[in-house]
């Protein structure tokens, strides 16, 4: 239902705004509320997108107070939610609904490899980069993709591979000029 979706949304824009100004409890509260009102109220592809987006937030929020399991946790469920909701589009689908599907995917698998990386899997990371950077590319959003590379190069300069890392922010430059224009 509508009223629904709005108040989801709702939740999901107060909560990234206390988030934004450091409220990060207050954020989390607000954010698992939304949460909880579209698993128990909300059904079908709405509440699947309300719940991925939430899913997001929350993440953020756990990774901004250092909580990097349940960050990891939470994108890792936002990246099944958007892949899942990809794979069930009809082949006829808009190609506009599919790079959409694969932006979130791409997004939620960046904070999978950003809460990977501080948790201290390397390894893991990496996989969460190269696989959200084949989604970001799907999807044409070209600031996703410089999103991801920066992760892989973050990622290289903790293993401190210093050429790889040098390459890895080069491509981010030459990216971001494309972006810019």
């Amino acid at each position: 239902p509508p009223d629904l979706v709005a108040w989801a949304s709702t939740h999901s824009h107060l909560g990234g705004s206390y988030r934004l100004v450091g409220d990060l409890p207050k954020a989390r509260q607000t954010l698992e509320e939304g949460l909880e009102l579209t698993r128990t109220r909300m059904g079908g592809r709405s509440g699947d997108q309300a719940e991925g987006f939430l899913l997001n937030a929350l993440a953020r929020v756990a990774y901004a107070q250092q909580d990097y399991q349940t960050a990891l946790a939470r994108d890792t469920q936002a990246a099944q939610f958007f892949e899942a909701a990809e794979g069930r589009l009809l082949p006829r689908a808009p190609e506009r609904i599919r790079a959409i599907l694969r932006r979130w995917v791409a997004s939620s698998l960046f904070g999978v490899g950003r809460a990977q990386l501080a948790l201290g899997h390397r390894d893991a990371a990496d996989a969460a980069f190269d696989r959200g950077l084949k989604y970001a590319r799907q999807s044409g959003l070209r600031e996703m993709e410089l999103e991801l590379l920066s992760g892989q190069g973050t990622l290289a300069l903790a293993r401190q591979d210093w050429p790889k890392a040098l390459g890895i922010y080069q491509q981010c430059i030459a990216l971001a000029n494309q972006v810019k224009r």
